[in-house]
Order: structure tokens, then sequence, then C-alpha cells
């Protein structure tokens, strides 16, 4: 009884010890200079690319040596998904696809692919269904925004 008490006790102390030195850091810090932004170039629905460029224009640091020149190229597409009997358009699948091209200080250029969709129900009114579109692009920027901040802060952590 008194061994397993031992063996358990040693268990606990040693997982203790693992997990306090794995070296865990934060990836998503605002504090750190991870890189700054010196040219950022947009093409194709403007809306969803003014975003996208201010939501990664807020982790921009001035004094970073990391410089970066970013060109995004917003495509949206709204697919017809769901007709009912009377043969008019009940949903609709709308996709926001953006390609990031980074070239960083020594001019060396990755690419990167973002793909979001979402489902539009259609509306009785043309104001509400579009309303509704703006929302779920405006959602699905943001999604994609956080997805390009999260994969900025891995590439240029320190």
């Amino acid at each position: 009884m008194k061994s397993d008490f031992k063996i358990s006790i040693i268990s606990l102390f040693l997982l203790f010890i693992s997990l306090t030195s794995c070296g865990y850091s934060k990836i998503n810090t605002t504090d750190s200079e991870r890189y700054k932004i010196l040219s950022f170039k947009t093409s194709g629905n403007q809306r969803a690319a003014y975003i996208i460029k201010n939501e990664i224009g807020l982790y921009s640091q001035k004094d970073s040596g990391n410089a970066l020149s970013i060109i995004l190229n917003v495509d949206k597409k709204k697919e017809v998904k769901e007709k009912n009997i009377s043969n008019k358009v009940s949903k609709y699948n709308i996709t926001l696809k953006v390609q990031l091209s980074l070239t960083d200080k020594d001019a060396k250029q990755t690419d990167y692919t973002f793909l979001r969709s979402s489902e539009l129900l259609v509306s009785d009114s043309p104001s509400e269904t579009n309303e509704e579109e703006n929302r779920i692009i405006e959602v699905l920027a943001e999604t994609i925004a956080n997805k390009i901040i999260q994969t900025l802060n891995i590439k240029y952590r320190k």
C-alpha cells in the first residue's frame, strides 16, 4: 500500500516537473516586434480586402526588423446551393478565397491560400439578404485575417 502511494507521489512530481519546464510560450502576443508592413496591395473584393488589411495592420510593428510587402488577392464566389419547389433560390454558398503573397526584406517570396465558406439563407426581402451577405463576408474576412495573423506570428517569431 505504501509503495503504491510512493509511486503515485513520484509520478505526480515527475509530471509536474516535465510540464513546468516544457518551454511553452504564447504565440499570439501583440507586444513582440515580429514584422512591419512596408507595402500592402489588394485586388478583388475590396470590402473583404479592406477588413483583412486593417486587421493585419493592427499587428504591424514599426520597430521590427522583418519588413514585409504583402499582396492580397481576394475572390468572393456566390453559388446557388439550394432551390425550393418553385425553382427560387433558397440558399447560397458564399466562399471567400484569399491568396496572400509575402515578400520579405531578402526578396524571398512566400505564397499562402486561405479559403473559408458559409451558407446564406435567402430571406423574403432582398435588402435583408444583402445585409446578411455583407455580414457573412465580414465574418469570413475577419476569420481569414486572424488565420493570416497567426501564420505571420508563427513564421516571424523570435
